[in-house]
């Protein structure tokens, strides 16, 4: 389980510096078929480059182990590098395997009925083949879509309006954009703890409408007709991830990608921004392999019986969190004398008798007894003994020095957490201990000078991490004439963290750490950072005032002539607002396309919150280049 977690880490990062770098320097370009293949090399690299692992090598001297101050296996009370309690640890990371798993197959579940329904459609439905498109007319999707080379089409949809469905969802078919839905919903499954997953999903959906578009325009006699049968289906999509939607995304930006456009193909080499991204993947996830030195004082000669073969046996002890152990008592089975591992876990004991075992004892921690492994270095993992818990305290004083012709005997320098310490003979906690690193000799006056003279103990405590808040604030946001403002958004200062308003104008945001401020933003309004009131009795009243200085941006979306095209929409209650204009779909009936500023679709909540019950079918929102359109 703890292998799967460290290839799911690694899959997450992978596909969030794909999506980071595609977010930043390649969404808004036209090259539609490049980012086709870096959208799919970013699956594929998620997916396999987790199982790759990249080695470097790093020289270590092994630190020296007086064998006079060695003791035998079962007396042992050396530290080790992490001695916090870890008891209830394994309980709560399976509890969230658990979570994670159920969430799985609750997806799995979504998808097997998804594509279950388009199957029992398939048999009961009259296929009509078009090349290698299988169009299939089904009352039961009120879309356009496709999904492996089956069309879906609602049998209402005129002939020429399906023309032009065809020659769009022909080319999902003919470049198989159902693979990289495929793979990314694969994909998706393992990943929907990660919010960059769902994002890249979007991408390669929209990405593939551009494609379609892109080939569509080149093929249809009327690319007004084309943009019209778009904006008929705007309330007709069905949310299935494994298929494309013929309108998929229907919003200015994609009617602003159909233009025809040059760009210099050097924008292309914009695509090499992710190199960055696997030198540091790798560098972040390399494994460092220990080359050490062995010097004759770190051993203990144990002596074999005659006539039986001898070998050296080498290894690193960790603990439960897989981090290096030191201190841990390694003795030959029927033997009293054995070795301590280092600092960084690892030990080399010899004279290791064919047949015999290796008693591995660290205080805290059950002992193990394993046969030894001759070929490889060996890696044993230490469990705590919760049945016997750790002392309350532990005195740490080594042996003292003893120097001819002086008594009593030299002490040695005590360094705690860098600070020089006169007590050294304190008891010190064994939850607050980190490591414990004794110098001596050349060593000890080579760093510390004079003062290192009868050696030097290091000792690292552990530091107790400060507490974070965790409060809530509310309040309301108002117009300046004392109405409520709905959409505004309130982020905690240094966080990404954040809510949006109500249609009361009303928030609430929890996990708030302390010492942070409210951002409030709004378009068209000034932005303000104020300070939360924390108490539970207490609510914010922020009034914002309009911002003098804000124009609104209005951007063409195409204009060729005087060509006009005319507009469907389906069901005939929508909401249609045309320049702050209220009606039904007959203010669309002739309707210019080429006068269109911008437009925007409001379904559910969004539309109720606006416009009240009239949106409860939908609105069309639409801004024209004609202020006097209506008039």
């Amino acid at each position: 389980m703890e292998a799967f977690a460290i290839y799911l880490l690694k899959s997450v990062i992978w596909l969030t510096g794909f999506s980071l770098v595609y977010l930043l320097f390649l969404r808004n370009e036209r090259f539609f078929g490049l980012k086709r293949y870096y959208l799919i090399s970013g699956l594929i690299v998620s997916i396999l480059f987790p199982l790759i692992s990249v080695h470097y090598q790093v020289e270590i001297t092994r630190p020296f182990v007086d064998p006079a101050n060695f003791t035998p296996a079962g007396n042992s009370a050396g530290p080790t590098v992490n001695l916090r309690d870890s008891s209830h640890a394994i309980n709560y990371i399976y509890l969230l395997f658990v979570v994670y798993l159920s969430v799985v197959l609750v997806l799995l579940f979504t998808v097997i009925r998804h594509l279950s329904s388009f199957y029992k459609t398939i048999r009961r439905s009259v296929i009509s083949k078009r090349g290698p498109v299988k169009l299939i007319r089904a009352i039961g999707f009120p879309g356009s879509f496709s999904i492996f080379n089956y069309v879906f089409v609602h049998p209402s949809v005129s002939d020429k309006e399906l023309e032009e469905i065809m020659n769009h969802e022909v080319v999902h078919v003919r470049q198989k954009h159902w693979i990289d839905l495929l793979i990314m919903e694969m994909l998706r499954l393992l990943q929907w703890v990660n919010p960059f997953a769902w994002i890249y999903t979007g991408f390669i959906r929209l990405n593939h409408e551009y494609l379609a578009d892109k080939i569509a325009l080149e093929h249809t006699s009327n690319p007004a007709n084309y943009r019209a049968a778009l904006i008929n289906q705007l309330f007709s999509s069905p949310v299935i991830s494994l298929t494309n939607s013929f309108n998929y995304s229907l919003n200015k930006k994609r009617f602003e990608m159909m233009k025809t456009t040059i760009t210099s193909p050097y924008r292309k080499l914009k695509v090499l921004s992710v190199l960055p991204v696997f030198a540091i993947v790798f560098y972040a996830f390399a494994t460092p392999e220990y080359h050490y030195s062995v010097s004759a004082e770190n051993t203990i000669n144990i002596s074999t019986t005659p006539g039986m073969n001898a070998g050296t046996v080498k290894g690193i002890v960790l603990n439960e969190e897989y981090m290096p152990m030191f201190g841990v008592t390694i003795t030959i089975s029927g033997k009293s004398t054995g070795v301590y591992t280092g600092q960084d876990g690892r030990f080399t004991i010899g004279n290791v008798t064919e047949g015999s075992s290796l008693i591995f004892t660290s205080t805290g921690y059950k002992a193990l007894t394993i046969k030894p492994d001759f070929m490889q270095e060996m890696t044993i993992r230490m469990i705590r003994d919760t049945e016997s818990p750790p002392p309350a305290g532990l005195k740490v004083v080594p042996t003292p020095i003893t120097i001819p012709g002086q008594t009593p005997p030299a002490h040695p320098l005590w360094i705690i957490d860098g600070v020089i310490r006169e007590d050294e003979g304190r008891f010190f906690n064994v939850e607050e201990i980190r490591a414990i690193n004794i110098i001596k000799d050349k060593a000890a006056m080579d760093k510390y000078g004079e003062k290192g003279k009868n050696g030097v103990v290091e000792v690292s405590l552990i530091r107790p991490k400060p507490e974070i808040g965790e409060k809530t604030a509310k309040g309301i946001v108002l117009k300046e004439n004392g109405s409520p403002l709905t959409g505004v958004r309130v982020v905690i200062s240094g966080t990404l963290r954040g809510v949006i308003t109500d249609a009361d104008g009303r928030f609430a945001i929890s996990r708030i750490p302390d010492g942070s401020s409210l951002i409030f933003s709004c378009k068209g309004y000034k932005t303000y950072i104020l300070p939360p009131l924390l108490s539970s009795n207490l609510a914010l009243r922020v009034k914002m005032v309009k911002d003098p200085e804000y124009k609104e941006e209005i951007k063409v979306i195409e204009q060729k002539g005087d060509t006009t095209a005319t507009v469907n929409v389906k069901p005939n209650d929508v909401l249609v607002v045309i320049d702050g204009v209220e009606g039904d779909r007959k203010l669309l009936e002739q309707i210019n396309v080429t006068d269109i500023a911008s437009l925007t679709v409001l379904k559910g909540l969004s539309a109720t919150k606006v416009y009240g019950r009239k949106g409860k079918n939908g609105v069309i929102v639409i801004t024209t280049k004609k202020k006097d359109f209506l008039q």
